[in-house]
């Protein structure tokens, strides 16, 4: 919590093999709820999982809206 308080933390898009920006992440976030996953997740370039994990909170958690 102490890197991410001053803002030294990788998660997101600052870690090395992210694919998607915090942008994004919202964006699929918002899409999740109204098409289905295989639809975002090729649109996008990632997998069905991660969809469903950053609709769930589980990846990605931490954004709003």
């Amino acid at each position: 919590m102490d890197r991410v308080a001053h803002g030294t933390s990788n998660r997101g898009a600052q870690h090395g093999m992210s694919k998607l920006s915090e942008e994004q992440a919202r964006e699929i976030k918002r899409l999740a709820a109204a098409q289905p996953h295989q639809d975002i997740a090729e649109g996008f370039g990632v997998s069905r999982r991660t969809v469903r994990d950053i609709a769930t909170g589980r990846r990605w958690g931490w954004l709003e809206g």
